[in-house]
């Protein structure tokens, strides 16, 4: 490592940057990434960790590529010399030699949860847990019918009842849903000494103050409707009554000519015994509901122990109750694979306060080594103004937290590189009075751009103007989103565009996982894990037959291969390319229950040429993307309220100080639920500017905002209608090349490039491990005894590898996988065999990869995939080693063949 470039980087060891929209943000992190490469940093020892596969896919791609093409990146370039104080010279000629480590190294560019997975997984023992637990989303009615029984076997139903009625509520599904909620921040919930009080005792005291109000109104000659005030005899209702939203009883206008000292002091009396039966009716709630709770703890538990199956909630649950153990901890630690000395974190604004604290036993590690030699860097990035994650979880608040507890500076990048410039000043001119802390951005763009605002009373047929004012300027329908506030906005908005003649495609449900063939599909894997035929239904009906053969998928099989099995088995494919889409993503995933998790939560867009037309999404999903044209419509019915049954009070960012029962009035009477009630409306308040701000941030060259005249979602921003720069022809459309998918090395032909020799590879040498990396890949897609996965595997080549490799080189793997299937003498090989790809095995302490291996019942025979005859002695000593290793763990006869 250069001691001098590890010194200049000194003052950039600990830091966050706060990237504003457009400005960078994940190329910041990637630039950082790489310069810690280029100080001599292994990727085993750097955490990238993001919120989403698709990201951090992303993320591996973005860096493979700077590091492939770095002499032709001047922006890459000049900003490692301006930032971290490298010179052109030292970066390129170190190129080589940091593409070939991060090529053959593991790295951990990984999701949050895939690194909390691996963590409990390690020592899933120590809290009763197999580590081979499977990952699926909750079945809310099984576990509802396992609590319930749970409660009978313990006694508990005497208070499950007693807590319904307290709350007034019926059905039990209720409280499974309240309990998931406590259960996801089980980790910052204060421990309370509640108790069950006597109610009615408070509630008499409060009737006898009532009727001694009423006698002295009387002797005042009050009229009845200001006597009424003290005649209800429903405790709800009197904490309801607006009457105790005064201080003094004078100060309402009924009571202005009827008051006296003694109604003043009864007032002031029944104010503060209903206080005293808010209390006590919080404590007598808290305890039936707590008391529930552990049940229900008790009950989820031994249903994920003895089922083995966990859902995403459930891993951060378990994960930080492991970690509370100090030894525990530390030998968890000591257990992964490596020990992280650079950890580096997206979106860092939407952590929830639960990944914080898993994650903060190794950010402490990193940052107890300050006083150390060893160098060790903290770095996060994210914009506390596009969280929008709060309902999920997520804790905006973390990101000046962590800042002040670890002193680490926060740097801004206020440049955006993705709007023309009237939208960047439009948003700053917009947001600079509304944010706290607002930072303007700087425009990088050398494009004009166009602002419009417009008030409407028919919002979906403005919407529809909109549409046709661009298409009158030459814009194609495919370079205009509209984002609404719900899907169902969007569900009426695509309604009104196809009467008038506008084709659109509705986001939520032009998605990958909104097909109706891929959802099919899916739904049989969703059958095997589950056995609930509401699944398998819709497969059997698309294809016409009683009964789905699962047989031929078994449970454990990787979800690639037991989606391909069921394509081939019933020719579901029918040259779609959405089924090929399917296959790419699930190539991915180990586990049918991971890939199903994730597949429910993914947002993968159909094949282009399956769908045209107006991007119609939600403000939420829009999040992270940019369009050239955006038009935000206002909400088109009322905005729903909010609140549930528990209000919580922060100490901070990780702890709750306190519980509350929401109830209609308490504020009138309990301080320091106003407060927390208070409180919690700024944060609402703030949510809602957080999502306008990402809103109007979508943008490239044109925005129109389309709003309505009263109890509009923009009436915090107080825009008067407007209009601001013109629409300019758009540019002449240049053809599109397929991007390649992210595709780690790590996963095909891991033992090759392992083994390669350890001298300096040139370029060439990359190249060609590349080009060995896509054989690998078009081959293993392949199943040999259908040919109509040639197609498949090819198609899947061009996505994957279309834009690493030079077209030559597509075309070589193509002729050469395709005399794989006119070999008669590989036909005739594996004929009869069961075949098994990338099967690991481990002899003598050595872990070997076997490229495909071919059973039968007194054979074994080996292939190794080569793409060239170089180093071909040490391919045959390789292959010899797969034999020893085979012959010995299986004591029968085999061949190898490369």
């Amino acid at each position: 490592m250069d001691a001098l470039k590890v010194q200049e980087m000194k003052d950039k060891r600990f830091l966050a940057y706060s990237a504003s929209a457009g400005s960078g943000k994940t190329y910041a992190l990637a630039l950082r990434y790489i310069a810690l490469l280029f100080l001599g940093q292994n990727p085993s020892e750097i955490l990238a960790a993001t919120f989403t596969k698709k990201a951090a896919n992303e993320m591996e791609q973005r860096v493979l590529k700077v590091l492939q093409n770095l002499k032709d990146d001047e922006v890459f370039l000049n900003s490692s010399i301006s930032e971290y104080g490298f010179n052109r010279e030292e970066i390129l000629a170190k190129q080589e030699q940091v593409l070939g480590l991060f090529l053959k190294s593991k790295n951990y560019i990984m999701t949050l949860d895939s690194l909390f997975n691996s963590i409990l997984r390690s020592a899933a023992l120590n809290i009763g847990l197999e580590p081979d637990f499977t990952i699926k989303s909750l079945n809310s009615q099984k576990l509802e019918e396992h609590f319930i029984k749970h409660l009978e076997f313990s006694g508990q139903m005497g208070n499950f009842v007693n807590l319904a009625l307290n709350l007034q509520k019926r059905k039990s599904e209720d409280f499974i849903k309240l309990f998931e909620d406590i259960y996801a921040i089980d980790a910052l919930l204060p421990k309370g000494d509640y108790g069950v009080k006597n109610l009615q005792v408070i509630v008499d005291t409060i009737f006898k103050l009532q009727d001694e109000a009423i006698k002295e109104l009387e002797s005042l000659k009050a009229p009845k409707r200001t006597i009424g005030q003290f005649s209800k005899r429903d405790i709800k209702a009197i904490i309801a009554q607006n009457l105790y939203g005064y201080e003094s009883i004078e100060e309402h206008s009924w009571f202005t000519k009827y008051t006296s000292p003694r109604l003043e002091e009864i007032f002031a009396e029944i104010k503060v015994q209903i206080a005293n039966y808010l209390s006590a009716l919080e404590n007598t709630i808290l305890y039936y509901l707590f008391n529930l709770y552990e049940h229900y703890k008790s009950a989820r538990l031994q249903r994920a122990r003895g089922e083995g199956e966990l859902d995403f909630v459930d891993i951060l649950y378990l994960t930080q109750k492991l970690l509370e153990n100090e030894l525990i901890r530390d030998f968890l630690y000591f257990k992964l694979d490596t020990k992280f000395k650079h950890i580096l974190l997206d979106e860092f604004q939407d952590t929830s306060a639960v990944q914080y604290l898993i994650l903060k036993p190794l950010i402490d590690e990193i940052f107890a080594g300050q006083g150390q030699s060893e160098f060790r860097t903290f770095f996060y990035v994210g914009d506390v103004k596009q969280s929008l994650y709060r309902f999920r979880g997520g804790v905006e608040e973390l990101f000046d937290y962590v800042a002040k507890r670890y002193s680490i500076n926060i740097a801004t990048l206020d440049t955006n590189y993705r709007s023309a410039k009237n939208i960047v000043n439009s948003v700053n001119e917009i947001f600079a009075s509304k944010m706290a802390g607002f930072v303007p951005q700087k425009a990088n763009s050398n494009k004009e751009g166009y602002v419009e605002v417009s008030q409407a009373q028919e919002l979906l047929e403005e919407a529809s103007k909109r549409i046709e004012f661009l298409k009158e300027h030459q814009i194609a329908l495919e370079d205009i989103a509209i984002l609404t506030f719900t899907n169902k906005d969007g569900i009426a908005l695509q309604e009104h565009l196809t009467k008038n003649g506008i084709d659109s495609v509705l986001k939520s449900a032009s998605s990958l996982k909104f097909n109706k063939k891929i959802a099919a599909l899916v739904g049989v894997l969703e059958y095997i894990v589950s056995g609930e035929e509401i699944y398998i239904e819709p497969f059997k009906q698309k294809l016409g037959i009683q009964s789905v053969d699962i047989s031929i998928c078994k449970e454990n099989t990787l979800p690639y291969l037991c989606l391909l099995k069921i394509i081939e088995h019933y020719a579901y494919y029918q040259n779609d390319p959405n089924i090929l889409r399917l296959l790419e993503f699930a190539k991915d995933f180990s586990t049918i229950e991971e890939f199903l998790e994730e597949f429910k939560e993914s947002d993968i867009d159909l094949a282009p040429h399956t769908q045209k037309g107006v991007a119609i999404m939600t403000i939420h999903g829009s999040k992270g993307l940019e369009f050239k044209y955006v038009i935000v419509l206002d909400r088109l019915g009322k905005k729903p309220n909010r609140g549930g049954m528990l209000l919580f009070k922060n100490a901070s960012p990780i702890k709750i100080e306190q519980i509350f029962y929401n109830q209609k009035g308490k504020e009138n009477f309990v301080p320091s639920f106003a407060k927390a009630k208070e409180e919690e409306f700024t944060m609402q308040a703030k949510d809602s500017m957080n999502l306008l701000y990402v809103a109007l941030t979508r943008a490239e060259l044109g925005m129109f905002i389309v709003q309505k005249e009263k109890g509009s979602e923009f009436a915090p921003l107080e825009l008067a209608p407007f209009k601001i720069g013109t629409i300019e022809p758009p540019e002449p459309k240049q053809e599109i090349i397929l991007e390649a998918l992210p595709q780690s090395v790590g996963v095909y032909g891991k033992q090759e490039v392992e083994q390669l020799e350890q001298e300096e590879q040139s370029l060439k040498d990359i190249k060609a491990m590349l080009f060995g990396e896509a054989l690998h890949f078009a081959l293993e897609m392949l199943d040999f005894s259908n040919s109509q996965t040639l197609n498949i595997a090819i198609e899947a080549l061009t996505n994957h590898y279309g834009s690493r490799l030079e077209q030559e080189q597509i075309e070589s793997i193509k002729r050469r996988i395709v005399k794989v299937f006119e070999s008669s003498e590989f036909l005739e090989l594996i004929n009869g065999c069961k075949l098994f790809k990338e099967q690991p095995i481990v002899y003598k302490e050595h872990f070997y990869q076997i490229d495909l291996l071919a059973k039968s019942e007194h054979k074994n025979i080996i292939f190794d995939y080569k793409s060239s005859k170089n180093f071909a002695p040490k391919h045959i000593k390789q292959v010899a080693n797969y034999i020893e290793a085979l012959k010995a763990i299986e004591s029968k006869e085999c061949e190898g063949y490369i």
